[in-house]
């Protein structure tokens, strides 16, 4: 045999060696192939194949979609339940702050009538002072009359007639008195009633401006508030002098317009009606 025999015979056996390592190559990695995808049993030492495990995906895969539809749903319903209470919150806050409102005037309005009753009442005791004033003057004039008239007396025939309208007038008087009396009990009972003094001396000495002085609180417009009211003494229709927060500055007089127990609203009372100012919180107010 020459040597190229030996080379083909040589080559030939290298080829087969190739292609025998070449088929136990293949055979082994297909098996590793199909178990590396198929497997379900992990006993024997393989991983759970890719297609197992891709079921198992898609599976948890749905479920966490249905979890989130789930929780979408939810989310919805309680969005659209917040939404819903948001409303009937801002309705019952709108219904509390409108019968907020309404009281606010109704107090305001029954403070109004309450001291409009008072003012009422304290020129109703001014007036029946001033009848027991001129009824007391009236029965020392009449008993001056009578004592002057007794002296006189030496005929009681002439003075008879005179003696009779002097009675009847002292009867008058009398009625009267009994008539101021019925309504002085009454004026005391409308006073006890308000929690007012009811001593007739009171008022007759009272004088009706009022001595205390106050600050401004707010302005509104041509309006200000001052922190004090009825319980003060403040009526409708006083007047006051504005003054700068220490006092030395004179600004405009204002007059009592409202009055609550512990607050007035006042009015400017000699600006033109194109004039404004700006009035500070803190200024004084000082009775006229």
């Amino acid at each position: 045999m020459n040597l190229v025999g030996k080379i083909f015979v040589v080559l030939i056996f290298v080829l087969s060696l190739v292609l025998m390592s070449l088929t136990v190559a293949v055979y082994m990695t297909h098996t590793n192939w199909y178990v590396y995808v198929n497997n379900t049993d992990t006993s024997t030492g393989y991983p759970l194949g890719l297609k197992p495990q891709m079921a198992n995906l898609q599976e948890e895969n749905a479920n966490l979609r249905k979890a989130y539809a789930t929780l979408v749903g939810d989310y919805e319903k309680s969005l659209q339940e917040s939404t819903n209470a948001k409303s009937e919150i801002v309705a019952v806050k709108e219904n509390q702050t409108k019968e907020v409102q309404e009281l606010r005037e109704t107090i305001s309005s029954s403070y109004a009538e309450i001291n409009t009753r008072l003012d009422d009442t304290h020129k109703a005791l001014v007036t029946i002072a001033s009848g027991h004033e001129l009824l007391r003057d009236s029965i020392k004039t009449l008993q001056q009359e009578v004592t002057a008239l007794s002296d006189k007396l030496s005929d009681r025939t002439g003075f008879m007639n005179e003696i009779a309208q002097l009675e009847r007038r002292n009867r008058e008087l009398a009625s009267r008195n009994e008539d101021l009396k019925n309504e002085n009990v009454l004026a005391n009972e409308v006073l006890t009633y308000n929690n007012m003094v009811n001593d007739l001396e009171y008022y007759r000495t009272q004088t009706p401006p009022v001595s205390i002085q106050g600050r401004v609180i707010e302005q509104a417009g041509r309006k200000i508030r001052i922190n004090v009211g009825s319980d003060d003494g403040i009526r409708p229709g006083h007047k006051f002098q504005l003054l700068s927060k220490d006092g030395t500055t004179y600004i405009c007089d204002v007059e009592v317009e409202n009055v609550m127990p512990d607050v007035a609203t006042c009015i400017f009372s000699n600006l033109r009606s194109e004039q404004s100012i700006n009035v500070i919180p803190g200024c004084i107010v000082r009775p006229l």
